[in-house]
């Protein structure tokens, strides 16, 4: 355990660094779950089916690439 003391207060580093990479953990899988849920309703939209070169997935992608570099 690495307890510090700084200006008077005892941290514990070991437990706010556990607790800080658990939170960015989180924080990127809320931001897939966004991604994922972004191409399934693009998905739905467009009404978009897998063909013999790309999967639906991937013409969405395609779909939602072109809107960002507007």
């Amino acid at each position: 355990m690495a307890m510090k003391d700084y200006g008077g207060i005892m941290r514990d580093l070991d437990a706010e660094a556990i607790a800080y990479a658990h939170r960015w953990k989180q924080v990127a899988l809320a931001a897939e779950s966004l991604r994922v849920d972004e191409i399934y309703r693009v998905c739905a939209r467009y009404e978009l089916e897998s063909d013999e070169f790309y999967t639906r997935e991937e013409k969405a992608q395609r779909i939602i690439s072109g809107w960002k570099r507007r």
